[in-house]
Formats: structure tokens, C-alpha cells, sequence
């Protein structure tokens, strides 16, 4: 609690006990004026001196006097409170305007809102007209500085500001082409939310009140996805404000249908699989079943080839990138369809069978291999 908040408490409390106190004076004057005039009345019955009566009359008007007194006059405790108020949160000025047409009607706004958040700041018109003549520069400031006539200012209030404003630099024919921009209007695409701004701006800068025509002008200025869903409502009886409120509440309808719609397509992304020389996956678990994978079967099912000097020989095989290629009298068999489906279940090459990257950069799978080369022998054996 600050410092004033707790003086103000205190010459609250002090104000309360005074108040309880005048009222306790107050009865007992009450009573003891009873009393004398009781006293009074007793002492005419009984047909007193006339002395006596107009002491006791001339007691009685003291006592009244008193209490006029004590009920007029206000002790120290019940003084007037004098609390300074703390002024409003100083509100953002307007930037200054230099005579852009285009720019008057955001400085006119902009120096309104400012003067109305802080009205007590500048309390006054003179104060106010005086803050308005100080945010303009350039022409503006040369064209509005004749209404200055030896220290005083011939414009007194800020209404007759703007006006001459208006007059200088504003559009006189803002009102007819706001209403023609306004007939125009369409919300396309556009956001409900965006299109009724400008659909209340235009209105209100073209001076359109009649709440039936904006109605109508706004049911068709609507998109036909918005007047499709308004449709089933019964809108013939609603007036513009809750016709406008409509179209508020399905278009919010709307945005999060769409919203639910986009998140029921979004699929889990592919698993990746790793080119040689990235980081891969971790191996299995131990113990994991894994399948073996088929033994390579020879090319056909005749005797092997015979060795000998009748025999043909055969030249080694490399392949395009070096090294011992693999032996293409043997090749891999088919995989069943279990055994695809468990190596891609656990990432798994569909050619080799081991972990890490794919079928297409398989470095067991031999790209091309060089032919085999016989040479050429007479029947005889005699080369």
C-alpha cells in the first residue's frame, strides 16, 4: 500500500469518529431542548412571572442557536480531503502531419484517441487545440499558423481544428467515393474478420445508417461458401447487427472444420534409410529372431565343370570398381514374401539382409561383371 493510499485511510477513519461524535452531541442537545420546553410549558400552566418565562423562553433560543451552530460549522477533523489523483498512463503521440492528403484521416484518428486516453492531461480546449497545433509540421504547420492573431488562437476547440484540417487538406468528395467503393465491395477470398472491417469502414466514411440496406448490401457482398452454409438459418427476421453475428459464427465454424480436415490427412513420415558413410540406425536387439538368408544356388543343375587339359580355362573376375566380385555361377534365391516383409519391418537390405542402408546402394550387389573370356583350342588339344 503506498503512502497516500494510507493517508487516505487514516482522514477516512478520523472523518467516521468525528461523524459519531456530532451525532452523540446532537441528542443530547435534542434531549435537553425537550426538556426546556417541557420546562416551559409546565411554567405557563402554572402562570409563572413573566420574568421567569422569557429567562427560560431566552435559554431555549440559546440552545437552539447552539445547536444550528454545531450542526452548520465543520470541525478540523471533518475538513475537506485534498487528494491529488494520480493522472492517466501517458498515451502515445500521433505522428506529426505534414499536409499529406492521404495521411490526414490516420492523424485525425490518431490525435482524437490520444486527447480522449488522456483527457486529464489536457483538460481544457485551449489545452487541447494548443497540443493539436503542435503535431503539425511542414505546410501544414505554415497553412494552419493564420489562425494565430498576436498570441491567440482564433480556432477554440478541437472540432473547429479538424474542420479547417478537413478543409485544407481533406477529399470533398470522400463520402461519394466511399459509398461507390462500398457498393463494389466483395469478400472473395478473404476472411470474414477482414472483409467486415472494411465493409464497416467504408460504411461509416460514406455516412450509410440505414440498417435494413447494409443488410442487404452485406448478403451480397458474402462469398458463396459463406451464403451456402446460411442457407438452413432463418435470417429473414434478424436485423444487420445479428446477421453480421451470424456470418461471424459460421465462419469461425468453418475455419475449424478446415483445421481438423488438414490434421486428418497429415501422414507419419517414411522410415529413412542411410546411404553408406551416414550414421545408421542401431543394430537389433540380441537375441532378436532374424531369418537366415538363402544360400545361393548354382546357375544349373548339371555335374561341375571337369579339370584338365581339355578343360576350359577361365579368367579371373573383378568388378568395374575392383576387388573380388561376387561368384554369378551362384546367385541369391527369391525371398518369400514373410521374409520382404520382416526386413522392411526392421530395416533391413531387400539384397544382402543387413542393416543400414538399402537394396540400391548395396555394396554385395555387383554392378556388371566382365565377361568370361574362353580361349579358343583345336579339337586335337594342340593350341
Amino acid at each position: 500500500m503506498s503512502v497516500d493510499q494510507t493517508e487516505i485511510l487514516l482522514q477516512l477513519q478520523s472523518l467516521s469518529q468525528s461523524m459519531v461524535e456530532m451525532q452523540e452531541r446532537i441528542q443530547i442537545l435534542s434531549a435537553q431542548n425537550t426538556e426546556l420546553s417541557s420546562q416551559n410549558h409546565e411554567l405557563r400552566n402554572h402562570a409563572l412571572g413573566q420574568s421567569d418565562a422569557t429567562s427560560l423562553h431566552r435559554q431555549l433560543s440559546e440552545l437552539v442557536s447552539q445547536l444550528r451552530v454545531s450542526n452548520e460549522t465543520p470541525t478540523s477533523s471533518t475538513a475537506p480531503l485534498s487528494v491529488s489523483m494520480p493522472k492517466s498512463e501517458r498515451h502515445p503521440d500521433p505522428q506529426t502531419f505534414n499536409g499529406d492528403k492521404k495521411d490526414l484521416a490516420r492523424f485525425i484518428s490518431q490525435l482524437h484517441n490520444k486527447l480522449r486516453m488522456n483527457a486529464d492531461r489536457y483538460p481544457t480546449e485551449e489545452q487541447r487545440v494548443g497540443y493539436a497545433f503542435g503535431r503539425l509540421e511542414g505546410p501544414a504547420a505554415a497553412a494552419m499558423e493564420g489562425f494565430w492573431s498576436s498570441g491567440a488562437c482564433m480556432i477554440h476547440s478541437l472540432v473547429d481544428f479538424t474542420e479547417h484540417l478537413e478543409r485544407l487538406y481533406g477529399n470533398p468528395y470522400k463520402a461519394a467515393h466511399a459509398a461507390n467503393e462500398w457498393a463494389l465491395l466483395r469478400q472473395g477470398n478473404d476472411r470474414f474478420t477482414e472483409f467486415i472491417a472494411k465493409f464497416e469502414r467504408l460504411s461509416a466514411t460514406a455516412e450509410i445508417d440505414d440498417e435494413k440496406r447494409k443488410k442487404q448490401q452485406l448478403a451480397l457482398a458474402i462469398n458463396n461458401r459463406l451464403r451456402h452454409e446460411l442457407v438452413p438459418v432463418n435470417t429473414a427476421s434478424q436485423d444487420y447487427v445479428s446477421y453480421r453475428q451470424t456470418c461471424l459464427e459460421i465462419e469461425s465454424k468453418l475455419e475449424e472444420a478446415n483445421v481438423l480436415d488438414a490434421l486428418s490427412k497429415v501422414r507419419a513420415p517414411p522410415p529413412k534409410y542411410y546411404a553408406p558413410g551416414y550414421p545408421q540406425p542401431s543394430v537389433p536387439k540380441t537375441g532378436s529372431p532374424t531369418l537366415p538368408r538363402n544360400p545361393p544356388r548354382l546357375l544349373s543343375s548339371g555335374p561341375t565343370p571337369a579339370t584338365g587339359a581339355n578343360s576350359l580355362p577361365i579368367t579371373s573376375r573383378t568388378t568395374t570398381q575392383g576387388g573380388e566380385a561376387m561368384d554369378l555361377t551362384r546367385a541369391r534365391g527369391p525371398l518369400t514374401n514373410e521374409e520382404k516383409q520382416y526386413r522392411r519391418d526392421h530395416r533391413l537390405c531387400l539384397y544382402c539382409g543387413e542393416p543400414g542402408h538399402i537394396a540400391a546402394y548395396c555394396t554385395h550387389k555387383v554392378s556388371r561383371v566382365h565377361e568370361i573370356e574362353l580361349e579358343p583350342q583345336d579339337p586335337s588339344g594342340n593350341a
